[in-house]
């Protein structure tokens, strides 16, 4: 989307914050992940792509068709998904102006047709009412824990990055950047809305912290006169970055989260074993 130099710092970033780490659970959000960052992939190749000589065939056709069945994918995952359809739309609308109708056809049929799956399933088993209520319950549950929740506790867990992707934002806002807009508001606004957010519905927004972090480094460095300073430059800030999110994250990682439960076991075991000689 920008370039080689913006493309190794964030997924530079994307390696060694401790952020990154809510990737290596079992949630429904890291399983979706490779779907949707697939289906931005390929919208934006749709800009390089060149028709191929083989019964009239355009290349642009497949590139849009596999944006769309990934996209589908990711929406079959999980339902918030969906926030994501104007970023990807947008980014295939700017690439294809010359054939827009079919383009959004083709693109549109399989994001479309790939979630129904689950609501038609349901129909044809007479449990329609229980998918609904099942949906809306997985959206609003009992104990709220709004927007500010998670996000203290994201803020704790990787302040760095979540400081540098704010200035990346303005910057990118500044800038009138419709592919950062598109990644980040929709998706923030839907999790204001429902009431019931926790950390790990952070994952579907960590791609586009590390690139917005990244354009803003790229962009600024880019700016010094002398290109081997620029270099430098670039160079340690990166590193820079990079050692204090791998040192974050290995003690994020070494951390005895289990210490407290054996503390309990051993206490409840010294109690019973206490009243029993009593």
């Amino acid at each position: 989307r920008y370039n080689r130099k913006v493309a190794f710092i964030a997924a530079t970033l994307f390696a060694v914050m401790p952020l990154s780490w809510l990737t290596r659970g079992i949630y429904l959000d890291s399983i979706l992940l490779p779907f949707l960052l697939s289906s931005v992939y390929f919208a934006l190749s749709t800009k390089q792509a060149q028709p191929i000589n083989n019964g009239g065939a355009n290349r642009k056709k497949y590139l849009i068709l596999l944006s769309g069945i990934f996209l589908g994918l990711a929406i079959f995952t999980k339902t918030p998904a969906l926030f994501m359809i104007p970023l990807v739309a947008i980014t295939i609308i700017k690439n294809n102006n010359e054939n827009l109708k079919s383009a959004i056809i083709v693109w549109l049929i399989p994001v479309i047709l790939i979630p129904l799956i689950w609501p038609v399933y349901a129909i044809s088993q007479g449990q329609l009412s229980e998918w609904v209520e099942g949906v809306l319950y997985q959206a609003s549950r009992e104990t709220a824990k709004p927007l500010h929740y998670s996000f203290n506790l994201v803020a704790e867990t990787d302040p760095v990055l979540l400081l540098l992707a704010a200035a990346g934002f303005i910057y990118s806002e500044l800038k009138r950047d419709y592919f950062i807009f598109f990644w980040v508001v929709p998706y923030s606004i839907f999790l204001y809305l429902i009431g019931w957010v926790v950390h790990f519905h952070w994952i579907m927004l960590l791609p586009v912290f590390c690139i917005v972090t990244a354009v803003l480094i790229e962009d600024l460095l880019r700016r010094l006169k002398s290109k081997k300073i620029s270099r430098l430059s670039t160079v340690v800030a990166v590193s820079g970055i990079g050692a204090i999110g791998l040192v974050s994250t290995c003690i994020l990682i070494t951390t005895n989260l289990n210490a407290s439960y054996f503390e309990l076991y051993s206490f409840t075991t010294n109690e019973i074993a206490g009243n029993s000689n009593e």
